[in-house]
């Protein structure tokens, strides 16, 4: 969707090939917008690195935002990841419901000239598995309820035989 301007085949991010990767100059600000298929709780984001004569991500921000374009991006979390050439887990400790992610790219290991990611992953939840999660939930509280009042309350006979 959007990309830092020397940025190059950060269209590669979201494909599932290990040879393909984003490049851009280690200098510049570097950054990524992707759009999701539909709205999710963004549990999760997999961060890949295979790409090994150049620099990698080290510090980076996640925002998120439910439009694009947008000057108002929610912050989701700042990670850190290890210098690895390989895939690396980041959880976010309050998901929310984005559409649109962009990833700041803030500093980086290594001293080479360009700096590369491979890929990007994102896991969650979608709106709808979402309402039904919260459903189940009501409804799990709603029979405990029901249940703490029935045996509370009653006839008294219950308990008295014996």
């Amino acid at each position: 969707m959007e990309k830092s301007g020397t940025s190059k085949g950060f269209d590669n991010l979201l494909v599932d090939n290990k040879d393909k990767y984003g490049i851009t100059d280690c200098g510049e600000k570097k950054f990524v917008v992707i759009g999701l298929s539909e709205d999710i709780r963004m549990t999760e984001l997999i961060l890949c690195q295979y790409e090994k004569y150049s620099s990698g991500v080290r510090d980076f921000d996640v925002l998120g935002s439910q439009t694009f374009p947008t000057k108002e991006w929610l912050h989701l979390g700042a990670f850190e990841a290890t210098y690895a050439k390989r895939e690396q887990l980041f959880v976010f400790p309050d998901p929310k419901y984005v559409r649109y992610i962009k990833v700041r790219f803030n500093t980086h290991h290594g001293d080479e000239a360009s700096c590369t990611v491979s890929q990007l992953k994102v896991h969650g939840i979608t709106v709808m598995e979402g309402m039904q999660e919260d459903l189940q939930r009501h409804q799990k509280q709603l029979e405990a309820q029901r249940g703490a009042g029935g045996r509370g309350g009653g006839g008294g006979a219950a308990g008295a035989g014996g």
